[in-house]
């Protein structure tokens, strides 16, 4: 996303995601969140997923994962980016990732919520009254 540039909180998820180690069953790892620069996670903003074994994640097999990751943002960002990363001990992984799903929540601006405040003053003013 480029030009992120509002304050508020981006929240990422990943559902019916499987994993698979091709060749040695040794397990594998995915790390999914925000970046700001494409290739290094946001501390906090990411989560790591690892699992043992050949399948790690079938979404065929019913025990596919499901999961979310959020960004609080300032809206000082000139970039900010989704990143996938796999990784695995000397073999083949492949990630399948069925469904993902990005939704922002905007901090609101300062002068609405003074606006409501000074609304709600007025109303309990005029109750006194």
């Amino acid at each position: 996303m480029t030009g992120a540039g509002k304050a508020g909180t981006y929240t990422f998820g990943i559902a019916d995601t499987g994993m698979h180690n091709a060749l040695d069953g040794n397990g594998a790892v995915l790390t999914y969140g925000f970046s700001l620069d494409g290739t290094t996670f946001i501390p906090g903003s990411s989560v790591t997923v690892s699992e043992s074994g050949l399948d790690l994640f079938s979404p065929d097999a019913g025990d596919a994962y499901a999961g979310t990751v959020d960004y609080v943002s300032d809206g000082t960002e000139a970039e900010l980016w989704i990143a996938l990363e796999g990784a695995t001990e000397g073999s083949r992984v492949f990630i399948v990732i069925g469904n993902t799903n990005l939704s922002f929540e905007p901090v609101p601006e300062p002068g609405s919520l003074a606006l409501l405040g000074m609304g709600g003053l007025a109303l309990v003013r005029r109750r006194r009254k």
